[in-house]
């Protein structure tokens, strides 16, 4: 389907972590829209992120992809 930064595949669930070039370059873009759509049609609940998610004043990717998990059955 395409390169994702994670995956959980038990639950599945994968991980993106997006930056800039995802949304200012065509060909990216259009890739990426591609994949979510491959992903969407496996039952793969895609979890996207950008560097606010993970680096910004308070950062929320581990209650995001913790949710995600949860939503499809992880008891972490």
């Amino acid at each position: 389907m395409g390169i994702s930064e994670f995956v959980y595949r038990e639950y599945r669930v994968v991980v993106e972590v997006e930056g800039d070039h995802h949304r200012t370059e065509r060909t990216q873009w259009n890739r990426d829209i591609e994949k979510y759509h491959a992903y969407a049609e496996a039952g793969i609940e895609v979890v996207r992120l950008t560097s606010k998610h993970i680096r910004g004043r308070h950062p929320t990717a581990v209650e995001i992809v913790r949710a995600a998990l949860h939503r499809h059955g992880w008891n972490g």
